[in-house]
Formats: C-alpha cells, structure tokens, sequence
C-alpha cells in the first residue's frame, strides 16, 4: 500500500471563464455540486482500489476552477467525496474562493465544517485592471471579502495577487500589494500574468490589441514585491508564496518537497508511486472514463529523484536542498551560485536568493546536469507533466 496523505480536489465549475486563463475549467451559471461529488468519490475509490491508503490525509486543498461558486454546498460536497472520518483527521483544509462569491455568514458555514483556511483571489484591487481581466468582483469586494474572512474567525487565509500585467493596464502592483497588507493578510501568493496559447489575451497580444510586460519588467516587479513583503514581516517559504509568522501551510511545502499527494478531478495533477500523473483535462472525457470503470489518467511519467523536475521543485521551497544531499559538482555549483548572488551563503543547505528564483528553470536544469556527471548516466527520462504549474496540487 501507499500512503497519501495529501489531497488536491479539482471544483472545474465558472460562472465564467477569465481571458487568461487555461485551467481545465466549464463555465456555467448553474454548477451541479452532487455531479462532482459523485465523480470524485468514484475516482477515489477506484485509487484505492488499487492500493493507495488514503486513510489518514493531513492536509486538502479544494482549488478550481471556483470552488466558492457553489456556496454553502460546497462542504457537504467535499465531505460526500472525502468523507468525514478522513475530513476529521485533517490538519489543514483550504478553499480557494473569488471576492464576488463570499460573505461572512458562507465563510463562517465553512469553518464551522472544518475548513481552516480561505485562499482569495483578490488579484487586483485596481478598477480598470479588474475589468481588463475579466474578474466579475470590484476592488470594494476585493476588500470586503478580507474583511470577512477576519470576522469569520479565520486564524489564517491568504490572497492572490497578479503582476507583470501590461505596462498600459497597470503601472505596478504595488498599491494592491499595499492594500492587501494593510486589510491584514497573513499569506500573500504572487503570481505573473501568464498569456497561454489559445486564451482570449494571447490572441489580442498576437493581434496587436496589447503589448505585454517585458521579461526586464516583470523581473523587476517581482523583485520589488519580494522587498515590500519582507519588509512588512512576510517570509516567502516558497519561490511566490508568503506568510507572517506561524502562518506557513503544509500542503505546498510537503507537495513540492516531494511527498505523494493525490490530485481527484478533471485536470488534477498527481505525484504517487514515483510517477507525476495528470488526470484528463476535458469533463465529459473525464466522466466516460469513470463511467466504464476506468481511473481517467492523460499521462503518468516516472520521476527520478535526480531530474530536473524534483530538483525545479525543491529549488522553489525557500529551505532549498541539503548540501549533504548533493554531489562533489552540485556542492561546487551551489558555491559558484553564492558567489553570483544566485543562492543564499548557507553552509548546510542550498537555498536561491530571489535573483535564483528567476532563472530556475535554468538552474534546475544545470544542477541535474552536474549531479548526472557526478553519480553516473541519467535515468531520468523526459519531464514529467506540468512542470511549469503552480496549482493543480502542488
């Protein structure tokens, strides 16, 4: 048997779908809550049917998607694909929640049913970048939902917060970045504006209709992010996440860091077995697959323990990887790192400084190349799926 004992659950359900974006997602204005449950349960049973032990799960994350568009249901849903001896056994449960979709009163069903943490998608507490973004909720919601999840009694949520946006649509993201610290955020996650092919903003910004932040720019906003969040008492624990003290989560760190997690759900992403596992994108093809009876996997590639992969992921904690784990070449490059202001000068660990943090596909990618000579012919293989993604367990 192997034990799992994180949970990534996959809500695909939208009101509707952002410009930007390309998660694995429906959009529709009436989301069916039992229709999942039932679908998610069913892919849970068939894991453990093949010898997964999900008896004893720490930690949940519930992303989409919009997991707050089906409001109070969204618990009992959960607990009808989990069930509640596992959901009673957890120590961290997180939701992601859109500003437009909570109050206090849905915030406070939550907590009381177990959920310890919100995640919001403020993204934005500028008019006319909400509106660019195709985000239904205004800045006054964006603040009101904070509010509302410190009322609620939530010890701890965070808040998204987009940058690297065109230069004509937002000079920066420093005056939401401010306004976030200031409603008293214990977590913030940055992330960069992403123009994936086949969204509605990638082919404006191949029309001409925009012209995208540069790599110079978007360098510098997030350096300049990193320094106001430090400065205000946050530590970043991973490449784009960050937290006041005591206020650090589990799940990422324990997912990136190496431990199995179990992705349910269209798009999910798994790590079981020594393989990332990517569930099928599409609904309908994910139900016809649990239909015939079948676990609804896309892809699974084995991952070794020296690819770059592993390496892109550890590298992204700020705990980094111990030196005594590397070889003779990776100890050297780790120096040579210190020594460009790549890395952090710590003589027990690995960490990258912020600049590293920017070049980490490169860095990854050479530090596998170094251990590979240093511990003999690479096992590796090709990288597994979603690499370059955050969410979707991780």
């Amino acid at each position: 048997m192997t034990a799992v004992r994180h949970l990534y659950l996959h809500m695909p359900f939208c009101r509707r779908r952002c410009p930007y974006c390309d998660y694995p997602v429906v959009a529709t204005s009436s989301p069916d809550p039992s229709r999942w449950a039932r679908a998610l349960a069913a892919e849970l049973r068939l894991q453990a049917a093949v010898g997964l032990d999900l008896s004893r799960p720490d930690t949940l994350l519930v992303g989409g998607g919009t997991p707050s568009c089906l409001g109070a249901g969204l618990t009992g849903a959960v607990e009808a694909i989990v069930g509640a001896a596992r959901l009673s056994r957890l120590s961290e449960w997180t939701v992601e929640a859109n500003p437009e979709d909570i109050d206090e009163w849905l915030l406070e069903q939550w907590r009381r049913a177990g959920v310890t943490r919100v995640h919001i998608g403020v993204q934005s507490l500028r008019a006319g970048v909400l509106e660019w973004l195709g985000r239904e909720h205004a800045p006054a919601a964006g603040l009101a939902a904070m509010m509302a999840a410190r009322r609620a009694g939530f010890w701890s949520w965070g808040v998204d917060v987009l940058f690297g946006l065109p230069p004509e649509i937002d000079p920066g993201p420093m005056a939401t970045l401010e306004g976030v610290i200031d409603a008293g955020a214990p977590h913030v996650s940055l992330h960069e504006l992403a123009l994936e092919p086949g969204t509605p903003l990638f082919t404006a910004c191949r029309e001409g209709r925009f012209v995208p932040a540069d790599a110079d720019l978007v360098a510098d906003q997030y350096l300049a992010c990193h320094e106001v969040l430090e400065d205000a008492g946050y530590k970043p624990y991973e490449m784009t996440s960050f937290a006041r003290p005591s206020h650090r989560p589990v799940h990422i760190p324990a997912t990136l860091g190496g431990a199995p997690w179990l992705g349910l759900g269209p798009g999910a992403h798994s790590r079981i077995r020594g393989r990332a596992v990517r569930n099928l994108r599409e609904w309908q093809g994910y139900l016809g697959a649990l239909q015939g009876g079948k676990i609804p996997v896309s892809e699974a590639v084995a991952v070794e323990p020296g690819s770059p992969e592993v390496f892109w992921c550890r590298l992204r904690l700020a705990d980094g990887i111990p030196r005594s784990e590397l070889g003779a070449g990776g100890r050297g490059l780790a120096d040579a790192w210190t020594a460009r202001g790549l890395a952090l000068d710590a003589r027990t660990r690995l960490r990258l400084a912020p600049a590293g943090w920017l070049r980490l596909d490169e860095l990854a990618d050479e530090l596998a190349r170094v251990e590979r000579r240093s511990r003999g012919p690479d096992r590796a293989g090709p990288p597994p799926p979603g690499r370059k993604r955050k969410r979707d367990g991780g």
